[in-house]
Order: structure tokens, then C-alpha cells, then sequence
């Protein structure tokens, strides 16, 4: 899908479509170029997969990719437990002036 800006808003250009008319071996080599792209890219994503697993860089980049969520994990527990923390003294707060 392809578009384009205009006086400051996204408009879309119509996609082509395929005429009735059009020949079944233009939609032929269409699905044959899709098939062999979609084989392509999944190739290098099992090549990358296969790097990440077996060489040092690889790995490292693994640790690091860990190491930065069990950060993020850490981060958000942190708050939720702030949170809960505050809540709790707010309830009980009221509590007392009750």
C-alpha cells in the first residue's frame, strides 16, 4: 500500500487490482514470487536463529537482550509494588479517620 501526503493528511493510492481479464499467468508468477521471497526471508531467519545459538557475539547478544528485560521485569514489579504499597497505606489511612 502506498500513499502520500497531502495538505497535511495521508491520503492512500487506489492499489491495483487484477483486471478479470487479466492473464492467470501474471497471478501465476505473482504466487511464485511470494513463495520464493517468503522462503527467502524465513531462511535468514533460521540463519540468524542459528547464529544467536552458536557463536560468542551471539550469545552475548542474547545475555544482554536477557539481562535488559529481567531489567524492564524488575522495573515494573518495583512500581506495581509502589503502588500497591500506597494504596494499601491509603486504605488504611481512611480507615483511621473512620
Amino acid at each position: 500500500m502506498g500513499g502520500q501526503f497531502e495538505k497535511g493528511r495521508w491520503v492512500e493510492e487506489p492499489t491495483q487490482q487484477a483486471s478479470a481479464t487479466g492473464s492467470p499467468d501474471d497471478l501465476t508468477e505473482r504466487l511464485s514470487q511470494a513463495k520464493a521471497s517468503f522462503g527467502k526471508g524465513l531462511d535468514e531467519l533460521l540463519s540468524v536463529g542459528k547464529e544467536l545459538l552458536t557463536t560468542q557475539e551471539g550469545r552475548k547478544h542474547i545475555g544482554r537482550s536477557m539481562d535488559q528485560t529481567g531489567a524492564e521485569i524488575m522495573g515494573t514489579l518495583e512500581e506495581t509494588a509502589r503502588k500497591a504499597t500506597e494504596y494499601i497505606s491509603s486504605v488504611l489511612e481512611q480507615k483511621r479517620k473512620d
